[in-house]
């Protein structure tokens, strides 16, 4: 009884304090221009071969991005395909990102340029995707290729390529000319550029093999850069970061590079997938995603520290690629719900909050994770998913200049640890805490490796050595285990970190990369949790590495890998030595804010425009609306919100009037929820 009582006291005392918020809103008090940039979206409209279809020289392919524009092109009439250019217009999207995401790592600018007789699936190529970007008054953002060439190629190509977009159509500049003669005489003047995507991860099942170490793509952008800028000294060149949740911000590959390639950098690329919510329910992934976006701008704070710290200088930051860290269809769709599209719509509040150069979301239309979807050629929308509203709503904010909002006595909610997820608790964020470190580890090789032609040994408490033979299958092979450590209960969050030396010395003309991996002992399909060091250097010295691998809440065990990607005929030594394993309780972040605003004035000054999350998971909130600085006249305000959170099924936001006096109004914002104002003020 005493536990219940308790219990509702508490609940009455969160209430007492959910009551208690007010928003106050200062008219008077300008805050900065809204960015229409952070509003982006992403196109993927390239060879799908040895990345995500056939393999490499398949005679048949997927030409939804190459001949379609991913179904907002129609080749045959060589103009946006009505119904789902319309849509995309609809979102006053701000900008476009092409060709991708992982596709630009085979692709080839010149299979998309010069006569359309010429190439007959690529009908949507460079020219078409920079017509759609005028049509829809968007800014592009071009990805170059990191691997459609051997690296010393690169730069001349991406040289030429700026020359065919930005260069006056004269002699000096024969590129330039084939675009005039292709019906293109003015430049293009296009500004923004990344180069790479995801580097880190190398070329999927691209042929041949390539995978750039952080020095290899620092050394790749620095040259790359130098090229572009003979070209074309006006265009802005972004670096790119590890993906991740965030929490990877202080990784290897994001040092080496700012060190070795922030000099030459104009921004830095993140990608954000994050909270882990791929085997969650629908509380848990909830309460996980609307906890996130708060975490989120923690660990933006951290990446601009490194910023400074490693290139030595600021630079800006650009999302160009995000969303909910679920890919999977069980337990439900996440990436299609109500919950993704609320946590989504939240991060677009948080770009502007952390000034983001750009953002773009992952991705606008079908393929694996689009708003909506559409037959190839028509362009008929044939199907809208629950994300859609809220980029429908963000594209109607009218808000250019922005105005002070501030939440008054805003409740502070907590949130349990997920994958990606630190636990949310107290007033002031706890740092990370070591509490153990091995040395010392059972080595199980198992009876598996004859059969991948590897052969093992354990040299000592804290070293062994494989040797591999011609070896032509990929493995993931496990050769000891960590229990999940007393002093993290299950629920709780902790890190490993597996610091040790390697060499490998290859023998033959074998090709392929060996490696360390961590991975939770349940496995990569259940759990998407792994992590995995450098490619051990195959030139016979030992060198250090180190990787991490935050465990989830629930996971029994880790366990450590021999990684073995690509190999075809690959023979060698590989020797590890002085192998530790350290562990950490995670970090901790403060409660977060139940209640977030960002409200603007029209250009002409006669509307405010308002945008409020609801972030508690169960409870509406009734909050006092104040507005100084202008009176109120009339207003309306439209409610997104679903009973059901997992739901994936489009929905029409509630209208409703907005009960105004001139200072302001009171509003019952429902849990989980956003709602835009657009609210007349009187002359």
């Amino acid at each position: 009884m005493l536990v219940r009582i308790s219990l509702i006291l508490g609940a009455v005392l969160l209430f007492t304090r959910l009551a208690a918020a007010t928003l106050q809103i200062d008219l008077s008090r300008e805050t900065g221009r809204f960015n229409p940039l952070i509003l982006g979206q992403n196109l993927e409209a390239a060879d799908t071969r040895g990345i995500f279809g056939p393999p490499v020289g398949a005679a048949k392919w997927p030409l939804q991005g190459v001949k379609y524009g991913q179904g907002l092109w129609n080749p045959t009439a060589q103009q946006p395909a009505d119904g789902s250019f319309g849509l995309a217009e609809s979102l006053n999207s701000g900008m476009l990102r092409y060709p991708g995401g992982c596709l630009v790592h085979n692709f080839n600018w010149k299979d998309a340029v010069g006569p359309l007789s010429e190439r007959p699936q690529w009908k949507f190529g460079i020219d078409q995707f920079l017509e759609l970007c005028r049509r829809l008054n968007q800014e592009p953002v071009i990805t170059l290729t990191d691997y459609a060439l051997p690296a010393a190629e690169l730069p001349a190509h991406f040289a030429e390529f700026v020359e065919y977009l930005n260069a006056p159509a004269t002699p000096e500049h024969p590129w330039a000319q084939k675009r005039a003669l292709w019906g293109h005489p003015e430049p293009y003047g296009v500004r923004y550029f990344e180069l790479g995507n995801e580097s880190g991860h190398g070329n999927h099942n691209g042929v041949p093999r390539r995978k750039f170490t952080p020095e290899e793509y620092a050394d790749y952008a620095v040259k790359s850069a130098a090229a572009i800028r003979r070209a074309d000294p006006s265009v802005k060149l972004g670096i790119v970061m590890a993906p991740g949740s965030g929490i990877n911000w202080d990784c290897e590959w994001n040092r080496k590079v700012l060190a070795g390639a922030g000099a030459v950098a104009d921004y830095v690329v993140l990608h954000f997938y994050g909270p882990a919510i791929l085997n969650s329910g629908p509380e848990e992934a909830l309460r996980a995603v609307l906890a996130y976006p708060d975490q989120l701008a923690a660990r933006i704070g951290c990446y601009r520290r490194n910023i400074r710290e490693l290139a030595g200088r600021d630079l800006p930051t650009a999302v160009t690629e995000y969303n909910v860290g679920s890919s999977k269809s069980k337990p439900f769709p996440h990436r299609f719900s109500f919950m993704a599209g609320l946590m989504c719509a939240d991060e677009i509040r948080l770009w502007q909050q952390e000034n983001m150069l750009f953002a773009n979301y992952w991705h606008l239309l079908n393929g694996a994770w689009g708003l909506f979807r559409t037959p190839d050629e028509s362009g008929e929308v044939t199907r809208r998913y629950a994300t859609l509203p809220f980029f429908e709503e963000w594209g109607k904010f009218g808000g250019r200049q922005l105005v002070e909002a501030v939440v008054a006595d805003n409740p502070r909610l907590a949130a349990a640890p997920l994958g990606g997820l630190w636990e949310s608790r107290g007033d002031r964020p706890q740092p990370e805490r070591r509490f153990a470190s091995r040395d010392t580890f059972r080595f199980d090789f198992g009876k598996y490796l004859p059969k991948y032609r590897i052969k093992s040994a354990a040299a000592g408490k804290n070293a062994l050595t494989f040797r591999l033979d011609e070896v032509n299958r990929e493995s993931y092979l496990p050769f000891a285990v960590l229990p999940r450590p007393q002093e993290s209960p299950f629920g709780t969050g902790y890190k490993t970190k597996l610091r040790f030396e390697a060499r490998f010395t290859p023998e033959g003309k074998g090709r392929g990369t060996v490696a360390l991996g961590l991975a939770d002992t349940r496995g990569w399909n259940v759990t998407n949790s792994a992590s995995a060091s450098d490619p051990i250097a195959a030139d016979g010295k030992f060198h250090e590495y180190w990787f991490e691998l935050p465990a989830l809440p629930a996971c029994p065990s880790t366990e450590l890998l021999l990684r073995v990607e690509r190999p075809s005929g690959l023979s060698g030594k590989l020797e590890i030595r002085n192998l530790v394993a350290e562990e950490f309780h995670s970090p901790t972040e403060p409660a977060y804010p139940a209640l977030a605003a960002l409200a603007g004035k029209s250009a002409d000054g006669r509307m405010l425009h308002l945008i409020v999350f609801n972030k508690d998971p169960e409870r509406p909130m009734t909050v006092p609306v104040a507005v100084t600085g202008g009176r109120l006249k009339s207003g309306t305000g439209f409610e997104l919100y679903q009973e059901k959170p997992e739901s994936i099924d489009y929905f029409t936001p509630a209208r409703r009037a907005v009960p105004v006096r001139p200072d302001g109004f009171d509003w019952t914002f429902p849990p989980h929820s956003m709602t835009r104002f657009e609210l007349e003020l009187l002359p």
